[in-house]
């Protein structure tokens, strides 16, 4: 029996290029010998009913909760680590996405590519939950619903906009070869791909396609087809960072 569980959640009915995104990440569960689980809309059920008060009608704060509420039951039954990863994530080259993260919590490194004063393009470095490793959950789920229990909780509240300041604080785990492609990136204008490859410290194998950000599925299709086809630009393998990192709390 592995270890490691993979755990996601979709609505029933989705996008084809988000049910191709499911299916990577299950087939690279199985490659790797995780086992596997999939929710459906039950997944809301595991946020407190405070917190969909909380959020009114954004459903990223609930999901944010919900996901971690599901990592922390899933550790409970035995689980040594239980990965979550997006609905819109795509594995397009397995071998180097890298979950086994000497880190309570690892997180998604996000290298957002967007507009730069003056024209040209830039790279914000943040990170996400889009992509989370976890041993144990207690302290991240805590600090998420204290900034809950704060007030104001739209959107991004509880992912990047939480997360990165606590990372520069007391830096988490970073999951090695999973980022974000941003609505430039999946365009791929001005070199955007080759921005965002060239500003993470190791080729990219994962991406999170940023579903909310609403691109055209029809757009999404093309760019997934590119991603499972290796028609993507590849660059050199780099050394991987530092694989311990300090608990965070």
């Amino acid at each position: 029996m592995s270890t490691t569980l993979v755990v996601q959640s979709s609505f029933r009915r989705v996008p084809d290029w988000v049910a191709r995104c499911l299916s990577s990440v299950r087939s690279w569960a199985t490659e790797c010998a995780y086992d596997y689980e999939h929710l459906g809309d039950e997944l809301l059920d595991l946020a407190p009913g405070w917190v969909h008060d909380a959020a009114g009608d954004s459903l990223l704060p609930v999901t944010d909760v919900a996901r971690l509420e599901l990592l922390r039951r899933r550790l409970a039954d035995g689980w040594s680590r239980v990965v979550w990863l997006d609905a819109d994530v795509c594995v397009f080259a397995p071998s180097l996405v890298d979950v086994d993260i000497d880190a309570d919590v690892a997180v998604c490194v996000e290298r957002w590519v967007t507009g730069a004063p003056g024209g040209g393009l830039q790279a914000a470095a943040c990170v996400n939950n889009a992509a989370l490793s976890a041993r144990s959950v207690d302290a991240l789920l805590d600090a998420t619903l204290a900034r809950v229990r704060a007030g104001g909780v739209r959107g991004r509240s509880l992912g990047p906009d939480l997360l990165t300041p606590l990372h520069r604080a007391s830096p988490f785990g970073e999951i090695v070869g999973v980022s974000v492609a941003s609505p430039h990136v999946v365009r791929d204008v001005l070199g955007a791909w080759s921005l965002l490859v060239d500003s993470l410290p190791w080729p990219v194998g994962a991406l999170n396609l940023c579903w909310s950000m609403a691109h055209h599925h029809d757009v999404l299709d093309r760019f997934v087809d590119r991603l499972l086809s290796g028609a993507s630009p590849r660059t050199e393998p780099r050394p991987a960072p530092p694989r311990s990192a300090p608990t965070s709390g």
